[in-house]
């Protein structure tokens, strides 16, 4: 006799419910300790369990910056233009610059999202399709940065960078820093997808899955070691590498990768948020966000992407 498949697990905004008609004893608990996990880590779900701990002991100050808070941020290159397109394959627009994508789309502020497979408790390897979006959607139209900072195809992601260092860089090219809800919208398309690339996780379409070594803070945070410490924990890709890890809107790299400070709308309990998840066992989706970081943190993998107002039609 086949062993039974666990039912399904409908994930909604800060809640994680399972059919109780169909559900086991063991799978109600598991569901329970998800989420008490997920609140005493003190950071919103927007749909689904935040990812677990990471194995080493990240240490913060009163004021929740990683030590040292005076840690130079890494000297990030210009932008450089690569041709974007509002969808894959698509010409260019004409309503964003050379380097962005257009985006006009309906955004589900209240996802109700159903998850087949689970993967680990923090994670779903599958979810199911045409998610339901019981209340009022919020128009959305923007222009959004290809790839992530520099936003050139074939360079890598910028890391160590904080929201201030994210959001300065952003206004000295002419854009600002993306939001929750724009970053959102790009990566799930008009269909809402669970991943840009569809429904099922898949760690040969995006950079995700890699087994990160463990950090050593000291290293990481003083100017001598530093970059010795980066080189060590690094598995970035170049920007563009995988040919699948596109969004419907031909926004690249969005999940894995790098973490993307994002502008967090209701600004609390900090005005800056983190998406997309890095190259380790994370989030790795579209909906998921983290809150827990202050704007001054910066870590091995925090790198951002640009958005704008559409040029004039």
């Amino acid at each position: 006799m086949s062993a039974l498949r666990p039912p399904p697990v409908l994930c909604i905004a800060r809640a994680l419910t399972v059919p109780t008609s169909r559900a086991s004893s063991s799978v109600v608990a598991t569901c329970a300790a998800v989420l008490a996990s997920a609140c005493a880590r003190g950071a919103s779900t927007d749909g689904v369990p935040l990812p677990a701990p990471p194995t080493h002991d990240v240490r913060v100050t009163d004021a929740g910056l990683a030590r040292p808070p005076d840690a130079p941020p890494s000297a990030a290159p210009t932008s450089a233009s690569a041709t974007a397109s509002a969808g894959a394959g698509a010409p260019p627009s004409g309503r964003c610059p050379d380097d962005m994508v257009f985006v006009d789309g309906d955004y589900c502020p209240a996802l109700e999202r159903t998850c087949l497979r689970p993967r680990k408790s923090w994670q779903c390897a599958e979810w199911a399709p045409a998610p339901a979006c019981p209340g009022a959607t919020e128009r959305k139209r923007y222009c959004i940065d290809r790839y992530e900072w520099p936003n050139r195809e074939g360079a890598l992601a910028t890391v160590m960078n904080s929201w201030h260092d994210a959001r300065k860089l952003c206004a000295a090219a002419g854009k600002r820093l993306c939001t929750e809800a724009e970053w959102t919208l790009a990566c799930e398309g008009p269909t809402r997808l669970g991943f840009p690339y569809g429904e099922v996780r898949d760690a040969d379409a995006c950079p995700i899955d890699k087994i990160s070594p463990i950090v050593n803070e000291e290293r990481l945070f003083s100017p001598a070691t530093r970059d010795a410490e980066l080189a060590r924990l690094d598995q970035r890709e170049p920007s563009g590498a995988r040919v699948r890890c596109v969004s419907p809107y031909g926004v690249h790299d969005l999940t894995g990768n790098v973490d993307e400070w994002v502008d967090n709308e209701t600004g609390q309990p900090f005005k800056g948020s983190l998406k997309g998840g890095n190259w380790g066992e994370y989030r790795n989706a579209c909906r998921p966000v983290t809150r827990g970081h202050a704007e001054g943190f910066r870590y091995y993998q925090t790198g951002f992407r640009c958005c704008r107002a559409p040029l004039a039609d």
